[in-house]
């Protein structure tokens, strides 16, 4: 159960344990994919963020992402 009272599923590798990937009743049909997980050379630019997760707890100092919804919680 996350925070929000919500389910939170985390899904795991079999081989190694590593946190894949998540999925939240608040974002049905979405999921959110780790982007240590991602190995293609092109993963992280094809895997561009639509939304940030938790900005209130944001460093001052780290921008946010003009182009993505702004969340203050999960």
């Amino acid at each position: 159960m996350h925070e929000s009272g919500k389910k939170l599923t985390v899904y795991f590798c079999g081989d190694c344990g590593s946190t894949l990937y998540k999925t939240h009743e608040l974002f049905p049909g979405q999921v959110v994919v780790l982007a240590g997980t991602l190995d293609d050379a092109d993963g992280l630019e094809q895997a561009k963020p639509q939304v940030e997760l938790f900005t209130k707890h944001r460093a001052s100092w780290l921008p946010s992402l003009s182009w993505a919804d702004q969340k203050d919680e999960f």
